[in-house]
């Protein structure tokens, strides 16, 4: 792996922050030493019995205390709607990650697809910068094999087979996670719930280069109106790769909710998120509407029914300020959990109105999780499209540790449908635009793999490698504005391999190398890519979005000073890299020489050849600390300066990036 020569300096802010980075790693241990003691004066009647504490100490006992009628706090029982889940360890052996309301505030992420890109085997697909539309895969799966549910509501992808993620904000969510496997992507977002009587709010701020600007707040109040009420605004914008690409993204979200004891009860949710593109996506801007009516209730122990109807919409505006919108989709969902000891089961029936979408979808999950033995899980789902029945079942199991060794395996086959609500493409006629939805038959993704792997854990090493299969008919392309496409890529079978590391440094208590690779055997022959120049590394026969080797490597430190706990700093310093890539080409033009007369579907264009991308690398940094509840970030990305990155041709992004801001949570 060579670099390119680096040709103009990294901005101020770069090395600035490079500094502070190098000097958390020469910290003195005993850091508490070094920080004067605290001489204000705490009023006696906040501590009781002479109790000594810092002054940091002192600020979350005056954070914590009830002013009105000194009632206790945790004597206020506060109704939340019930939330079950699925159960499984967290790891690379279950393919199961997990964030809650805390782990979110430490993670690097504003964005979902930034939080995503953290799990190991996924990768994102980038268009552009922040406002530009981007999805993930994970081993070859995307279109029609990545989905994202919010509070058991579907989100369905509207401008192709896979869901555009930048439609889909992180503002009010407190609970993540992520189901992967080598056949698709899971993600269920939850939305925030009360611990206890107090107001909750948090705010997250930053800004950086390329005037990049990010903003997100949130507010809930456990008692409102007879319910409950949280209401969050995000806005994040940039001018882009050389300050000529600019583009936003901005959301509205407000929910109310009326909960009684643990029986049960019912919230109302509005969203409505926008996204601006400029010139090089049509429609320029799009916004996106979301409303829904969700109950759920409690009838035995361990036992839940619930059910909700959801309505999305989408609508785009282009340059000249001519407006289209598709059309409306509805969800019915009617769910059930069950959760008793080591059991747990769900089940749902879910109805789709709205062309591209099967009219049905039944999915049944059930496993068991036993602390001594292991556990196991399976799924089966049933998609129904326009009569064609398709059928995907799922298995997967692990064992507890054995003298810190043991095992995992996972089994996924049958086929899944690829959505398509009918999209609005732009038409030249005459110098006028006019747009015309492009509609496509069925595609059906016929895929089955396999993994099987070991583990080893002792301590604070952990060792864990995966053998891996996975053979599919087709590759399709995601549908997004930059390949779009009727026809899909041969497939056949592929084999490799994936191992995840996390290894301390006996230099510092809290520093450990961490990392995750994904690589795939087979015979590589060099084609050219679309310069005719040759690609090495690259067979002809890759399939698309399945680079042969992809990794993450970093040191990662992380460790609370002071008795109280009261200051934390982690620090992340790594590289991401992939080698080269076979991606859909964009589409540019609409083979239609004429709106289609009413009742007629319009003519899809012709996919045109694959193309290549060149290896791409982006080295980053990121330094965070705590006191208290404020924590201040820096961040940075492709610190080397690297200008040719890029997941799509033609699509640079942006050559680098520091990015520094707060996250702080109040309780009043």
């Amino acid at each position: 792996m060579i670099l390119g020569p680096v040709r103009f300096p990294a901005p101020w802010s770069f090395w600035a922050g490079a500094l502070l980075v190098a000097g958390a790693f020469v910290l003195p241990g005993p850091l508490a030493g070094q920080i004067p003691p605290d001489s204000a004066a705490v009023p006696d009647s906040l501590l009781a019995d002479s109790l000594a504490v810092d002054s940091l100490a002192a600020l979350q006992l005056l954070d914590s205390l009830q002013v009105a009628d000194s009632l206790r706090l945790d004597s206020l029982h506060i109704d939340n709607f019930p939330s079950p889940r699925r159960r499984a360890p967290r790891g690379f052996h279950t393919g199961a990650w997990e964030w809650d309301r805390e782990e979110l505030l430490w993670t690097s992420a504003f964005t979902l697809a930034d939080l995503l890109a953290t799990v190991p085997g996924i990768m994102t697909l980038k268009s552009g910068d922040y406002g530009m539309p981007l999805t993930v895969t994970a081993f070859g799966a995307a279109a029609g094999r990545v989905r994202v549910v919010t509070d058991g509501i579907e989100r369905i992808p509207y401008e192709g087979g896979a869901l555009d993620l930048t439609q889909i904000s992180l503002a009010g969510v407190e609970h993540v996670s992520v189901r992967r496997s080598a056949a698709g992507i899971l993600v269920e977002l939850e939305t925030l719930r009360f611990d206890d009587a107090r107001a909750y709010s948090q705010i997250d701020v930053g800004t950086g280069d390329l005037e990049t600007n990010l903003f997100r707040g949130t507010f809930g109040l456990p008692r409102a109106a007879g319910g409950s009420a949280v209401a969050a605004l995000e806005r994040v914008d940039t001018r882009g790769p050389g300050g000529k690409e600019r583009g936003a993204l901005s959301e509205a979200w407000i929910r109310f909710g009326i909960v009684r004891g643990d029986r049960g009860g019912i919230e109302f949710d509005y969203r409505r998120r926008s996204q601006e593109r400029g010139e090089l996506f049509a429609p320029a801007n799009l916004v996106r509407r979301e409303w829904s009516v969700r109950t759920r209730a409690r009838i035995g122990e361990g036992l839940y029914v619930g059910g909700h109807y959801a309505r999305t919409g989408l609508e785009g505006e282009g340059l000249t300020g001519d407006t289209v919108s598709a059309e409306d989709v509805r969800e019915l969902t009617a769910s059930l959990w069950a959760d008793r000891g080591p059991f747990w089961a769900t089940a749902s029936v879910r109805s789709f109105s709205g062309a591209g979408l099967p009219g049905s979808v039944q999915e049944a999950s059930a496993g068991l999780d036993e602390a001594r033995l292991g556990g196991l899980a399976a799924t089966v789902r049933r998609e129904a499209w326009d009569g064609v029945s398709l059928t995907r079942t799922s298995l997967r199991g692990w064992t507890s540790p054995v003298y810190g060794a043991f095992l995992f395996a996972e089994l996924d086959q049958g086929k899944s449908g690829v959505p398509h609500v009918p999209y609005f493409r732009p038409l030249q006629i005459l110098a006028d635009s006019v747009y015309v939805p492009y509609a496509r038959p069925l595609q059906v993704d016929d895929r089955t793999t396999r993994r099987l792997g070991v583990g080893f854990a002792w301590r604070d090493v952990l060792l864990e490698g995966a053998r891996v299969t996975v053979e599919a008919d087709s590759i399709f392309p995601l549908g997004l504005p930059i390949d779009r496409g009727p026809a899909g890529f041969p497939g056949g079978r592929r084999e490799g391999y994936e191992a995840n590391a996390s290894l301390p440094i006996p230099l510092l208590d809290g520093l450990f190398l961490k990392g995750n690779v994904v690589r795939w055997s087979g015979d590589f022959v060099p084609p050219p890519d679309s310069l005719g120049q040759p690609v090495a590394g690259l067979a002809d026969d890759a399939w698309p979005y399945l680079p042969r080797l992809f990794y993450d490597a970093k040191v990662h430190f992380r460790r609370s000073f002071l008795p109280t706990g009261n200051f934390e700093l982690l620090v992340n310093v790594g590289v991401q890299e992939r080698e080269a890539m076979r991606v859909f080409r964009r589409v540019d033009t609409v083979s239609v020489v004429a709106p289609p007369s009413e009742g007629e579907e319009a003519v899809g264009p012709v996919l045109p050849p694959t193309d290549v991308v060149r290896f791409h690398q982006n080295w980053y940094a990121r330094l965070e600390m705590r006191i208290v509840t404020l924590k201040i970030f820096v961040e940075w990305e492709n610190a080397s300066v690297r200008r040719d990155r890029q997941d799509f041709p033609g699509r640079i992004l942006p050559a680098t990036r520091a990015v520094y801001g707060v996250r702080w949570t109040l309780r009043n």
